[in-house]
């Protein structure tokens, strides 16, 4: 049953690969990022969901499927929380930064865990559950993108542009005309720090280390046989299973290599809303970033070959997107991004567009 679900072991009793919707669907676990529902609900699936990986595994564990080759394009790099004179933001990193705290000793468990993020977190979870000697090894923040850059900052962003769009989409359809809405940037966005604070407190090196009793590790690793690994530091962990849960990073375009720009994961860094805002990419992660935006007061284009937003969806769908996009205000330019200059100019097609800042949300790579 594990192939159909999607797990596939790169080496025989050694490393496994676990998607995160298998681990969904066998949790019916809505928001991830609420991680004391996750240690209420993982028990009563843990059973039948692990106790093949971190028990006796008989055989190679088979599936479907067939991971692409990394792209040998360069993956923007792990951002940094800013600023930091935000208690706020001093308060996250302070709960999620492994590398505050003095590395465990060289060990070996039944379990090592590879990347923080959901899948990483939970499966520490489930391991502790089942009475499992486990390490979790992470380069950056705990919490991965869920907590950091997807999850809950998007939504604390999309509920406030949510508010300052209600009185105009509404008021409309009721013949009321409701003046100019007044956003307050700065404001929506130390909300934003503020809950991420707030939730970052169930992802923290300090929950997982002391309540759950996982050794938490910071650093980079490299396998140095099929049963160990080593940290930067010259740290080893030895381990009779290996989840790997390292996640992926906005590839960046040759045409962005050198010019300061936007991906998903630095946007929360914005203290100011810029005026005019070029997205790139028509996928879920543009398009909800970029309606959020203009609800606040940018002037939002988004580019895309197709000139479809969310080409990958029925069309049907996409449709009613499209639509909303547009009532929004939204402008969708068919087209394709050829060069970009430091004037914060792109010329798109035989077109020059002036903007403030550009959002590179096309494509995502993973980082094993």
């Amino acid at each position: 049953p594990w192939g159909q679900h999607g797990v596939r072991e790169t080496d025989p009793e050694s490393a496994i690969w676990i998607p995160i919707a298998m681990i969904l669907r066998r949790t019916t676990v809505g928001l991830l990022c609420c991680a004391l529902a996750i240690q209420q609900r993982v028990p009563h699936a843990a059973s039948t969901m692990y106790s093949g990986i971190l028990g006796p595994l008989t055989g190679k564990v088979q599936s479907a499927f067939q991971p692409s080759r990394p792209s040998q394009r360069p993956i923007a790099p792990e951002y940094t929380a800013e600023p930091l004179e935000d208690p706020q933001v001093r308060r996250l990193v302070e709960n999620v930064d492994p590398s505050l705290r003095r590395n465990p000793p060289s060990g070996t468990y039944d379990l090592v865990v590879l990347g923080a993020g959901v899948a990483g977190l939970i499966s520490c979870i489930v391991g502790r559950q089942l009475g499992r000697k486990v390490a979790l090894v992470e380069q950056h923040y705990m919490g991965g993108d869920c907590l950091n850059t997807g999850c809950v900052p998007s939504k604390a962003l999309i509920a406030a542009a949510r508010e300052a769009a209600r009185p105009v989409l509404r008021g409309g359809d009721l013949g009321v005309r409701v003046p100019e809405v007044a956003v307050d940037f700065e404001a929506v966005m130390s909300r934003m720090r503020r809950i991420r604070a707030e939730i970052s407190e169930h992802d923290s090196v300090r929950r997982y280390s002391e309540d759950l009793g996982v050794e938490v590790y910071s650093g980079a690793a490299r396998f140095m046989g099929k049963r160990q690994v080593t940290l930067a530091d010259g740290t080893e962990l030895g381990f009779r299973k290996c989840i790997l849960g390292t996640g992926a990073g906005a590839l960046v375009p040759k045409e962005l290599e050198g010019i300061p720009h936007l991906t998903n994961s630095n946007l929360w860094n914005l203290r100011h809303l810029p005026p005019r805002l070029v997205v790139l990419g028509a996928g879920v992660i543009g398009l909800e970033i970029a309606q959020a935006m203009r609800r606040l007061g940018s002037q939002v284009t988004i580019i895309s070959p197709s000139g479809r937003v969310m080409p990958k969806e029925e069309p049907e769908a996409a449709e009613l997107v499209r639509k909303a996009l547009d009532r929004d205000g939204v402008r969708l330019l068919a087209a394709k991004l050829l060069k970009v200059d430091r004037q914060a100019e792109a010329l798109v097609g035989q077109q020059t567009d002036l903007c403030a800042w550009i959002l590179f949300a096309t494509q995502l790579e993973r980082r094993w």
